[in-house]
């Protein structure tokens, strides 16, 4: 509702790389800076995380998503996929502590974890991309 982490990925090495975050006000993305990164990068696609409850039941910001993709694919004519995003945000916040604890990280800074989120989001879905074609 405030922010969204975006990531490019690569479907070659199913790899996603961090691009930053969309500001939103009250609950509506900054459209003009969308579209900006999508002119920039040019996807194929558009991968957006879905937030299901832990038992994998719908919950209320599931619908809200589900409303943003389509506002996204009227938008922008481009296929919108949706992902798995439960526990990412946790799983990042932990390997960002250890890095930073190695030193390894800049500051720990909520940009980077919801854009290293968006990378946990999109190499997921590449890889059952994958699973879905072997």
């Amino acid at each position: 509702m405030r922010k969204i982490g975006v990531a490019i990925g690569q479907t070659l090495l199913g790899t996603a790389s961090p691009i930053g975050i969309v500001n939103c006000q009250l609950g509506e993305p900054n459209w003009p800076q969308l579209s900006k990164i999508i002119a920039e990068w040019a996807p194929d696609r558009i991968v957006i995380g879905m937030p299901y409850n832990l038992d994998d039941s719908e919950n209320d910001m599931t619908e809200r998503v589900k409303i943003f993709g389509q506002n996204v694919l009227n938008k922008y004519k481009l296929p919108v996929f949706f992902e798995d995003e439960k526990l990412t945000t946790k799983l990042v916040n932990s390997e960002l502590a250890e890095m930073q604890h190695y030193k390894k990280s800049p500051k720990k800074i909520p940009e980077l974890v919801d854009a290293y989120s968006a990378c946990m989001i999109v190499e997921s879905y590449i890889q059952n991309e994958f699973r879905k074609k072997t």
